[in-house]
């Protein structure tokens, strides 16, 4: 059977698994080459820096005693955090518009053609405007003081404090 009569088929020989399987196909066969080369490459020569070996080790040591890297970056509160997405791209050296490359030609996928509002600088700027508006309309004010109107009841000074209480009575509790 031919190479690529086997990549398209794949799926489809057992039925498709999910709605999805169709895009995982055709993504599968542009993003693969027609002749995958599955193959270990052979060892690079020397060996490796003492740092990797014992990172791996590391590594190799945690996944035995059950815990995952993926799962623990999962649970990390410090990666919920949305700012700290402008660290990591830093820190990787990436751009606002490289974070969407692909391999894909561009009539499958361009992300040049998402309009400037699509963007998170430009969503970022327009929250900060919209913000500083809010702030500028708070510090402005829409009333500069509280108007006191006189209440309609004048109270008798003969009358109980509002406990119903006068200084002489002594209140029941039960707590004595």
């Amino acid at each position: 059977m031919e190479a690529s009569a086997m990549a398209g088929d794949w799926y489809q020989a057992e039925g498709p698994a999910s709605p999805y399987s169709a895009n995982r196909a055709l993504i599968h066969d542009l993003t693969l080459p027609s002749i995958p080369n599955l193959d270990i490459p052979p060892s690079p020569s020397g060996s490796p820096p003492p740092r990797a070996s014992k990172s791996f080790e590391q590594f190799l040591a945690l996944k035995k005693n059950g815990t995952h890297f993926n799962s623990k970056l999962e649970q990390s509160t410090a990666l919920r955090n949305p700012g700290v997405m402008d660290k990591l791209m830093d820190f990787v050296g990436l751009d606002e518009r490289q974070q969407y490359e692909t391999t894909l030609s561009p009539d499958l996928w361009n992300p040049a053609a998402f309009p400037e509002t699509a963007f998170v600088e430009k969503l970022r700027k327009s929250r900060e405007k919209i913000a500083n508006q809010r702030e500028a309309d708070k510090a402005s004010g829409a009333r500069s003081s509280v108007d006191f109107v006189p209440s309609t009841a004048t109270i008798d000074a003969n009358a109980s404090v509002a406990s119903g209480l006068s200084r002489g009575d002594k209140s029941r509790s039960s707590w004595r």
